[in-house]
């Protein structure tokens, strides 16, 4: 760019002043009971609390759902058939 070249100069200033009010509209978008919800995430017991009452409640629901009992139910049914099969294998 040359000195004397207006045209770069105010590209560039007007890529700094879109970055600023960008930033300026990002703060702006945040509401006051955004920024509540942030300063509550800053606590870590709270936070921790949160995290394990979903992971406890996501557990629960997994372990109930349908298709993880028939997953159980055919491990178990595989378990006692390979007993069986062993079983009968060894000499007596």
């Amino acid at each position: 760019m040359r000195p004397d070249d207006d045209r770069g100069r105010s590209g560039l200033l007007l890529a700094m002043a879109e970055q600023w009010l960008g930033a300026w509209r990002l703060t702006a978008a945040l509401t006051w009971t955004s920024a509540a919800s942030l300063v509550q995430l800053s606590d870590p017991q709270r936070l921790r609390r949160e995290w394990s009452a979903n992971l406890t409640g996501l557990v629960d629901r997994s372990l109930r759902s349908p298709e993880f009992l028939r997953l159980m139910a055919c491990n178990l049914r595989a378990m006692a058939d390979l007993a069986q099969f062993n079983s009968a294998l060894r000499p007596r």
